[in-house]
């Protein structure tokens, strides 16, 4: 349960145990006084003290009930700054100089020069990964040693 429902509900707790002790501490204010006046003023003092805590009891209740329920969606804010142009091309393929007419980019090969080769340890001679290279040299038969940093 969200914070919010759980204040709430608190304090519609709250509000409760007010009302009863306020209607509970009103039949002993009548012993008060004695005078006609003194109770018809205690009287609508009272009854509208507890109308006012009934009134926060239920806003409270509602909008218990009502924190789960999306509401409508708000106006569309303003639209920002256009940003830069950009350019058309989108690879090397676009430009026909010096490449051939007849070379499909389906059929090139972009992997064929990626290389692996072990990584081991120099202390315990172990592997500890694996490198990729994009070269010819060092060959692939030969592993890079590598040592702890201090």
């Amino acid at each position: 349960m969200r914070l919010d429902k759980l204040a709430y509900l608190g304090l519609s707790f709250v509000t409760s145990l007010v009302i009863i002790i306020v209607i509970v501490m009103g039949n002993y204010g009548f012993n008060i006084s004695k005078d006609p006046n003194f109770i018809a003023f205690f009287k609508w003092y009272i009854f509208l003290f507890v109308i006012n805590l009934v009134n926060i009891l239920v806003t409270l209740i509602f909008h218990y009930l009502m924190a789960d329920i999306p509401g409508v969606q708000g106006l569309k804010g303003f639209t920002g700054d256009k940003g830069i142009p950009g350019e058309n091309s989108k690879c090397f393929c676009d430009d026909k100089i010096g490449i051939a007419q007849d070379i499909n980019i389906d059929s090139l090969d972009i992997t064929s020069d990626i290389k692996t080769r072990p990584v081991q340890n120099l202390d315990t001679q172990k592997t500890v990964g694996t490198l990729i290279y994009h070269d010819s040299e060092p060959s692939a038969d030969e592993p890079l040693s590598v040592m702890e940093e201090y």
